[in-house]
């Protein structure tokens, strides 16, 4: 069972890993007007001698099938994409648990899986920029509870 747990773990991380890069060059070509087309990308690279990759026509599958319409969609945005990372998100909380318990190192999955929490919560990192900012700085925060501003006393 481990095996296939940690088979999931790592195709969520490898995914993971994707997106980020994707989403990279997706800012970068809406911030200089490159329109890159990500799934043009993918096949791109399925050929290449450093990056080739079976996880590419996967990939490229999924850009093509969502199309882009003038905007280029997050990879956890697509379904294909966001459904294998749902169904993978237990065991790659298991095995980032199970070794963070027993002291393995697993930078790259943890990273993968944070950044995955970070994009799939809706208000988490905005909660917790908010909060750090008006802790630091008094720079208040919003609630979702009640309209208006507001700053907290946070200790010390």
């Amino acid at each position: 069972m481990l095996e296939a747990e940690l088979e999931n773990a790592l195709r969520a991380s490898v995914l993971a890993a994707y997106a980020q890069g994707y989403d990279l060059i997706a800012e970068a070509s809406r911030e200089e007007g490159w329109n890159i087309d990500l799934a043009e990308v993918s096949r791109i690279w399925q050929g290449g001698c450093i990056i080739r990759a079976k996880v590419l026509a996967f990939l490229r599958k999924a850009f093509l099938d969502v199309g882009t319409d003038g905007k280029t969609p997050h990879l956890f945005e697509i379904p294909e994409v966001r459904n294998v990372l749902v169904s993978a998100s237990p065991d790659w909380r298991k095995i980032v648990g199970g070794a963070t318990e027993n002291g393995i190192p697993v930078p790259t999955i943890s990273a993968g899986l944070s950044y995955f929490d970070s994009l799939a919560n809706d208000s988490l990192p905005a909660n917790f920029l908010q909060g750090l900012r008006d802790h630091f700085g008094a720079h208040t925060y919003e609630r979702n509870d009640r309209t208006g501003t507001f700053h907290s006393h946070w200790g010390a």
